[in-house]
């Protein structure tokens, strides 16, 4: 019995710290309580052992360091431009429309009204004279993921970009072609719109047509279980919705 008042006595003036430290009056109870329970100092007293323990081992942990990747963006571009652009480029034009999905003068156009129009597509270069991403690789990098919803990782891959520089691209390019080209095709048609556009089919033999319709099945993963036999039909063995853009010649609408 001597032994374990002993130990109590010692565990509870080894905690009694805390009501010496403790500046809240509020608490002054509560700790009073906890030390006068010896199950419960003994609890306390273990738990403050542990986390005591976790910080030493904690502190000791290596950090980990952040890993540097050299990326020849001068090489990329040059390789960019050999492959896509240059008069004797390594692929031809049906290689860059079906890639980037849109004809070679048309992704120059953009490239070249939003690096005049916005600093953040413009050709900058660092202290040491090397320049930074350019234009033409940025545009790049916005353009095949929209257009082949390819990863960060197959862009990096190619063009040697990170992931945060990526998606840098990706929303000063959306932002970009909005605002420059917002107000013109990504408007309402308007009646004379609507005119020539039936005017151009009538003259293709489709009378009446305002577009071609393009349709695609995508499946539906909420459908009710008593409507699946009816959008399960045919070689789908699950629910798909059939969904419908209309589209004139050119892809304006």
């Amino acid at each position: 019995m001597s032994h374990s008042s002993s130990s109590s006595s010692e565990s509870i003036d080894g905690l009694s710290f805390i009501l010496e430290l403790s500046s809240s009056s509020d608490d002054s109870p509560i700790l009073e309580t906890i030390l006068n329970n010896q199950s419960q100092v003994k609890t306390f007293g273990l738990a403050l052992k542990l986390r005591q323990q976790a910080r030493g081992s904690s502190s000791k942990r290596p950090r980990k360091k952040k890993i540097f990747i050299r990326r020849d963006r001068e090489d990329v571009h040059g390789r960019l431009y050999r492959d896509y652009f240059a008069d004797d480029s390594m692929y031809n034009e049906t290689h860059f429309r079906r890639r980037f999905r849109m004809r070679k003068h048309l992704f120059l156009r953009i490239v070249d009204v939003l690096s005049s129009r916005f600093e953040y597509f413009q050709m900058r270069y660092y202290g040491v004279g090397r320049h930074e991403l350019s234009p033409l690789t940025k545009c790049t990098v916005a353009m095949r993921m929209l257009a082949n919803g390819i990863s960060t990782d197959r862009v990096d891959e190619y063009l040697k970009i990170g992931e945060s520089t990526t998606m840098e691209c990706m929303k000063n390019f959306g932002a970009g072609v909005i605002q420059v080209f917002g107000d013109e095709f990504l408007r309402q048609p308007t009646q004379v719109d609507v005119d020539r556009l039936l005017q151009v089919a009538n003259a293709r033999d489709f009378p009446s047509m305002l577009g071609s319709i393009d349709c695609m099945r995508w499946e539906w993963n909420n459908c009710p279980l008593a409507w699946k036999g009816m959008f399960a039909k045919g070689i789908y063995r699950v629910p798909t919705l059939i969904l419908e853009a209309v589209a004139s010649y050119d892809l304006w609408i």
